[in-house]
């Protein structure tokens, strides 16, 4: 795209552009530092550390899917042992739901579905707000999964806020009171504090996110002076 026209192109791992989203148009604004996590067919993450993306050496960071939350758990792809990304993604989740029926877990709404086809996350978010007593359970898994991964960072970075993004913020409630009971019990400043936790309202936080990066490269400079940049008109 560079060479086809005359303007600097960018790349962007989508789980930052998700943070840098939240961070200029959402309730991440109120925050100097804050942790985004994307939970789909993935799991990424986005570290703002004083309003600033933090990208590591390399841009490499912020890998919080490949963090071991049992160490003698599978063998990821990215070469690390246990990864939070091998057992909380969504369609994790929905494997483990087809799993419980086939051993003979009780869900009528579930059965009824799978008896005509194949089971979505919005026919498993359907299930929650029925109060399906499987799907709760599966979500309080994934909730200890990914309060394993979080706790650690927490403790590490210590945030002042936490936001789930992507799919898994379809879950609201259903997610975040397990999640934040679990935090709760466990971080080393649980006596005192601990992040506030969100799902994120933003819609298409990829997009807007991979806009506002541009600018910010804009307006620090880097890519030099306007005019320069995209020309007189």
């Amino acid at each position: 795209i560079q060479e086809e026209f005359p303007l600097p192109v960018f790349l962007e791992n989508n789980a930052n552009a998700y943070g840098i989203a939240e961070k200029n148009f959402g309730t991440g604004r109120k925050y100097k530092s804050f942790i985004s996590l994307i939970v789909d067919e993935g799991i990424g993450s986005a570290i703002i550390i004083d309003k600033k993306l933090f990208r590591g050496k390399g841009g490499f960071s912020n890998e919080i899917g490949h963090m071991t939350i049992d160490i003698n758990g599978l063998k990821c792809n990215c070469g690390n042992t246990g990864c939070l990304e091998l057992y909380a993604v969504i369609p994790k989740i929905l494997e483990q739901l087809e799993y419980s029926l086939d051993l003979g877990a009780a869900s009528q709404f579930f059965e009824e579905i799978r008896s005509e086809r194949k089971i979505t996350w919005d026919d498993f978010i359907s299930g929650l707000e029925m109060n399906d007593i499987l799907a709760s359970r599966l979500l309080q898994k994934e909730a200890n999964f990914l309060g394993t991964a979080l706790v650690s960072t927490i403790n590490l970075l210590e945030p002042e806020a936490i936001f789930l993004s992507s799919k898994i913020a379809k879950a609201g409630d259903a997610i975040l009171v397990p999640l934040i009971d679990f935090i709760k019990s466990r971080t080393f400043t649980r006596n005192f504090q601990i992040p506030e936790i969100f799902v994120s309202e933003i819609e298409d936080a990829s997009i807007s996110g991979g806009a506002a990066m541009v600018f910010e490269h804009l307006i620090s400079g880097e890519l030099g002076e306007y005019e320069k940049v995209f020309g007189d008109n």
